[in-house]
C-alpha cells in the first residue's frame, strides 16, 4: 500500500513538473486576444487595407474614484435627478456609466489605430486598424479582447406594384 501511496505522489508530481515547464517555454500566445473570425479576416486581408473591429477593454481604468465622487462628471445632472428619484439605494451610477478610459484610446492611437466609436456600457472602442497593426494590440495589458465588427445586408428591394388588370373589374370601372 505504501509503496502504491508512493508511486501516485510521484506521478503527479512529475505531471506538476512537466506542465509548469511547458508553461515557461511557451508562455500564453497574446493571439488569444484575437477572435478566430478576426483571425481569419486578418489572414484575408491585404497588407495596406483596415479592418472594422470592436476593442473591448479590461477596465475603465484608474479613475473610476473620480466619478462615484462626483456622478455629474459621468451622467447628466437630468439623469441624475431622475436616478435619485427612482433609486433609493446609493451610488446613482454604475461602472456603465463611466466613460471608456482616454488614457486607453490614446494609446491605441499612437499604434495608428483610428477611433470611430466608444461605447462605454460595453467598455470598448469600435476602429479601423490595419493589418500590420493587429499583432501590437494584443500586447496591451488593458486590451481584453478584439473582434470583428459584424456587417449585415439589409435587402432593400420594393416590391413591384401588381399589374392594374389584376384588380379587380369592379375597381377598373370609372
Amino acid at each position: 500500500m505504501l509503496k502504491n501511496n508512493y508511486k501516485y505522489r510521484f506521478t503527479i508530481l512529475a505531471a506538476f513538473i512537466c506542465f509548469f515547464s511547458i508553461s515557461l517555454i511557451y508562455p500564453q500566445n497574446k493571439q488569444n486576444k484575437i477572435t478566430d473570425r478576426l483571425s481569419e479576416k486578418i489572414s484575408l486581408l491585404e497588407d495596406n487595407k483596415t479592418e472594422l473591429v470592436w476593442i473591448y477593454f479590461t477596465d475603465k481604468g484608474e479613475s473610476l474614484k473620480k466619478y462615484f465622487e462626483k456622478p455629474s462628471l459621468a451622467v447628466s445632472p437630468k439623469s441624475l435627478a431622475r436616478r435619485a428619484k427612482y433609486y433609493k439605494a446609493k451610488p446613482l451610477i454604475d461602472e456603465t456609466d463611466i466613460p471608456v478610459n482616454e488614457d486607453y484610446i490614446k494609446q491605441l492611437i499612437k499604434l495608428g489605430i483610428k477611433i470611430k466609436h466608444k461605447t462605454k456600457w460595453f467598455n470598448a472602442v469600435s476602429a479601423f486598424v490595419k493589418k500590420g497593426t493587429f499583432n501590437k494590440i494584443p500586447e496591451l495589458k488593458f486590451v481584453k479582447s478584439i473582434d470583428l465588427v459584424a456587417k449585415f445586408k439589409v435587402n432593400r428591394e420594393i416590391e413591384k406594384p401588381k399589374e392594374i388588370n389584376s384588380l379587380p373589374p369592379s375597381l377598373l370601372k370609372n
